[in-house]
């Protein structure tokens, strides 16, 4: 049997997310955290930034989902929304989202690291919803 990547014409469509959709998802994260699930919480809230990425650089109502973490990172920066030390962060967190979402179940994820990217979040979503 023999296994081929799937072609890029299928690659899966995200649709634009409503901002219900994105405070929604922070809360999640925040609650996920103040479980003690801080893990968890970075994937969900990391969840979120893409979809900042995505509402930020959306010119039609729905992207591909392949944009990497640095990616999304630079879609928000390239639109003003990201100052050049909060993207230093997201840079660094970037890394720990890899090695988490790649399995190294050796990383730790601390509750403050997740705190900041709420936060972090919180600011850029609070921005975009002004002009957006």
């Amino acid at each position: 049997m023999i296994y081929l990547n799937p072609s890029a014409d299928r690659t899966p469509l995200i649709g634009r997310p409503t901002w219900p959709q994105l405070h929604a998802a922070l809360r999640e994260s925040e609650a996920l955290a103040a479980g003690g699930h801080h893990t968890a919480a970075l994937v969900s809230a990391w969840a979120a930034l893409e979809a900042l990425a995505r509402l930020a650089s959306s010119g039609s109502d729905a992207g591909p989902s392949s944009a990497s973490p640095l990616q999304a990172i630079q879609a928000l920066a390239a639109d003003g929304f990201v100052e050049s030390e909060v993207a230093d962060r997201l840079r660094g967190l970037a890394r720990l989202r890899d090695a988490v979402v790649h399995g190294d179940l050796s990383v730790d994820v601390t509750a403050g690291q997740v705190g900041m990217l709420v936060r972090d979040l919180r600011t850029i979503a609070s921005d975009m919803e002004a002009v957006i």
